[in-house]
């Protein structure tokens, strides 16, 4: 049960049950209870309802007016209305109040409580206001600083079962990370070894092979530091937002080329002005735009126009790339799509993709933030 869930029944339970207790105690001949008294007991269960924002204050308002409620000739169940502020002061000592108000609420119930009492009553002792005190003050603050104590050993509780989730994630991470070292990291280094081997081989042989092979060379290399990266964050014990990027203009050309160099058409506009992006800004904006770029050759059509434009907005990084849609085929909405979109999200961004007109356009943008 949780803290919230008591409070709100404890709170809304008045409004209900105390025009029963006044509706059953006018009965004729039986029970009686004076309009004051009645209207003082649907002002004290309005107050109570009302005590979850200033439970404090609530406590002190129902202690003197429940003391008074104690003064007022009351036959029946109506009788119990006064012990609203018991509970009310229960629900304080539950409550995460700082210590004094609990000691303060509870002097002047006390107070309140001893005084109307002993008005009400003829024949009282020493010993009978003594009990009475104990049960409907102390009990009611006993039972609410115990509660207090059930309520944060939950949540201490929850804050180690959320420690431990998150350590599983972590272990999980790590050997997720071993996972792709064994499958790709090797793959891609024999991959990168043999390429240079065959550029050593058959230099000079063909310009064009020449080319290719530089080219598959320096793709499986970064793709080789990329996986390391990627390895590195998996492997690491809290996350980290300023993974960097070197040059993010040179990034971006450089997916241009690889994109050109494939048979594409790409008018590239890039304007990072003087100031560069910052870490998080940088690296969403390279990580996108290659994304964006990977698609463009997998679905454009060969040859097609390609345009890419990057430049610093009002307030904000703005990218874009648009090229044809295909003849007939959809880019869908695959993994690259939403890990775009989730690394937008990340840097405090947005991005949209999807058919305007004949093509196919990405747009980013990235609120700018200090270096």
């Amino acid at each position: 049960m949780s803290r919230t869930s008591w409070t709100v029944g404890v709170r809304v339970a008045p409004l209900v049950v105390v025009p029963v207790l006044l509706a059953v105690s006018v009965y004729p001949g039986r029970f009686h209870a004076s309009p004051g008294y009645i209207a003082g007991s649907m002002l004290a269960a309005l107050l109570f309802a009302l005590g979850s924002r200033a439970p404090f204050t609530v406590s002190l308002a129902l202690s003197v007016l429940c003391g008074w409620l104690l003064t007022v000739e009351a036959w029946g169940p109506a009788g119990l209305v006064p012990y609203l502020a018991a509970l009310a002061l229960a629900e304080l000592a539950a409550s995460q109040r700082p210590r004094w108000q609990v000691v303060a609420a509870t002097v002047v119930w006390a107070a309140c409580y001893i005084t109307g009492s002993v008005l009400d009553s003829e024949q009282h002792t020493l010993i009978r206001v003594l009990a009475e005190t104990i049960s409907f003050v102390g009990l009611p603050v006993v039972g609410g600083l115990y509660m207090r104590e059930r309520f944060a050993l939950a949540e201490r509780e929850r804050r180690e079962l959320e420690r431990e989730a998150l350590h599983a994630r972590r272990d999980e991470r790590a050997a997720l990370a071993r996972e792709l070292h064994d499958l790709m990291a090797h793959h891609m280094s024999a991959i990168s070894l043999r390429v240079g081997v065959a550029r050593t081989v058959y230099a000079g042989i063909d310009p064009g092979l020449d080319e290719v092979l530089s080219d598959i060379h320096e793709t499986a290399t970064d793709s080789l530091a990329d996986i390391r990266r990627l390895l590195a964050a998996l492997r690491e014990r809290e996350p980290v937002q300023n993974r960097t990027i070197d040059d993010a203009e040179s990034e971006i050309r450089r997916a241009v080329a690889r994109t050109t160099d494939a048979g594409f058409a790409v008018d590239a506009r890039i304007d990072l002005g003087d100031a560069p992006p910052a870490a998080i800004d940088a690296l969403t904006l390279v990580r996108v735009i290659q994304e964006a770029l990977t698609n463009v050759m997998k679905h454009a059509p060969r040859g097609a126009a390609v345009s890419v434009d990057v430049v610093r907005g009002d307030g904000a990084w703005e990218a874009r790339v648009s090229s044809p849609l295909p003849a007939h085929a959809s880019r869908g909405h695959g993994y690259g799509l939403t890990g775009m979109a989730e690394r937008a999200e990340l840097a405090g961004g947005r991005i949209a993709a999807g058919p305007q007109g004949d093509r196919w356009v990405v747009a980013l943008s990235v609120p700018t933030r200090h270096t």
